[in-house]
């Protein structure tokens, strides 16, 4: 029997011993969406690409939309932004330099083109500007829908229970009272308005996270700030 085995890879075929190839691991940073690092650096994760639909409710600047959506294209999930102020994404779109495929703007009442599979997940946004919850006509599985909210009021208080995710970026007093109501997260409503800019509040499945949404070079360079406030 040959101590060696024959490895292909996109740079060639390889001759490697087979105790060598036991020892090789493949280290990823999980199956979700990396939303920034906590306090101990570690990576902070949304699985949103699940057998069920996900919502996520964003409460923060268009940056921030904008980041999530390329992160979820570097998973290799097709992304439809349905919204009324397409002016404001077409640079976005432009600068992602993606097929339409991957890619695409459309007004409200848009379906998706394609359907959502475990290998071609799909992140749905919804930048409508209103108060607007999980097009259930568009719900399926691998698809999640990214509601995203410039303002927070007391009309968002369904949607915010209703999410399966919420992120926040520094609210203001009032909504940090909606929010802190909505999530039963009185203790802490006092943080939600002392948080840096690029730092997020998640909440979720009963419990609250930080994260730095720690933007890489290539990020950087293209979102020059983060900051939901001027």
């Amino acid at each position: 029997m040959s101590r060696f085995a024959t490895v292909g890879s996109r740079l060639g075929t390889h001759r490697a011993a087979l105790p060598a190839l036991a020892g090789l691991a493949v280290h990823t940073g999980g199956d979700g969406l990396i939303l920034g690092k906590d306090q101990r650096a570690a990576p902070v994760v949304l699985r949103i690409f699940r057998p069920e639909p996900t919502t996520m409710l964003l409460v923060g600047g268009l940056a921030v939309a904008q980041l999530l959506a390329m992160r979820a294209m570097a998973l290799g999930a097709q992304v439809l932004i349905v919204t009324t102020r397409p002016a404001n994404w077409e640079p976005f779109v432009r600068t992602c330099g993606a097929r339409s495929d991957r890619i695409a703007l459309a007004l409200p009442g848009t379906r998706p083109p394609y359907p959502a599979t475990l290998t071609r997940p799909q992140l749905i946004v919804v930048d409508t500007g209103s108060t607007v919850g999980q097009d259930h006509a568009t719900a399926g599985a691998y698809r999640a829908t990214l509601i995203v909210r410039d303002e927070l009021t007391a009309w968002d208080t369904d949607a915010l229970v209703a999410a399966d995710a919420v992120v926040m970026q520094q609210l203001t007093d009032a909504e940090t009272g909606v929010a802190a109501s909505a999530l039963q997260l009185s203790s802490l409503q006092g943080w939600f308005s002392r948080i840096p800019a690029e730092m997020v509040a998640l909440a979720g499945q009963g419990r609250l996270r930080w994260a730095l949404l720690s933007p890489t070079s290539v990020e950087r360079s293209l979102f020059h700030s983060l900051a939901r406030f001027p």
